[in-house]
């Protein structure tokens, strides 16, 4: 991604209520926007949408993801649910870790 449009979109989501965007090693860029339940870490974000989402219950949880999260794997901490894409298929997941 060039950094003149990178500062753009991370200006345009910012002003849509984004919080910690970022990009991540892999090019994809990151978000936390609070829902109506949950709190979203929002994966592939761009002008349009975005990819996938990671539910968490606190914002606090989603923040730190997202400063952490080098985008390997899933994201550290308690989400609930992963909606959107997975190895390339449509799914939800629940976080087999969550609770415990």
């Amino acid at each position: 991604m060039f950094p003149e449009l990178e500062d753009e979109l991370t200006t345009y989501l910012r002003g849509q209520g984004y919080q910690s965007v970022k990009t991540l090693p892999d090019g994809r860029v990151i978000g936390v926007l609070p829902q109506f339940v949950t709190v979203g870490l929002f994966v592939g974000l761009d002008a349009d949408g975005y990819s996938s989402r990671y539910c968490y219950e606190h914002s606090l949880h989603a923040l730190v993801a997202a400063k952490t999260w080098d985008g390997v794997g899933d994201p550290p901490g308690p989400w609930v649910k992963h909606k959107g894409t997975h190895n390339g298929e449509g799914v939800d997941r629940l976080n087999p870790n969550f609770g415990k």
